[in-house]
């Protein structure tokens, strides 16, 4: 249960990460976006750098080269996952609620977080043109 839990929080933060950079060669460009007021763009030292003044710490890199922080975002523990593009920049990322290393008990508690994030970039962008909900 544990596991399918936490496959379904991994799943969720899928459709919540951003992908901030395109490798191929018809790159879209636009406005990127900010985590606790730093944008989401360019080197991914940078980025690093700056979050972890802002209280995360530097845990590891994946085996995928996959920079993992902890912290807190929202007023819950969480692990902020960023992957490099080929030229270190910020390709992807996502965030990862930890729910403070307790199991989460219930379905509740999932949808208790998931509406949070979701209140919350509303209140800061507005209501989406497009919305999906499984």
């Amino acid at each position: 249960m544990k596991a399918f839990l936490f496959y379904i929080v991994c799943n969720l933060l899928c459709v919540l990460s951003v992908k901030s950079q395109s490798e191929d060669s018809t790159e879209v460009r636009f406005d990127p976006i900010n985590f606790m007021g730093v944008p989401m763009s360019g080197p991914i030292d940078d980025f690093q750098a700056l979050i972890v003044s802002k209280g995360f710490t530097f845990e590891t890199v994946s085996n995928s080269n996959c920079r993992v922080l902890t912290g807190n975002f929202i007023g819950k523990k969480v692990l902020v996952l960023l992957e490099p593009s080929s030229k270190g920049d910020i390709y992807r990322s996502g965030i990862v609620f930890t729910n403070g290393g307790a199991k989460f008990t219930s379905w509740d508690s999932l949808l208790q977080i998931y509406n949070t994030v979701k209140n919350l970039l509303v209140e800061k962008y507005g209501e989406p043109k497009y919305i999906k909900e499984m």
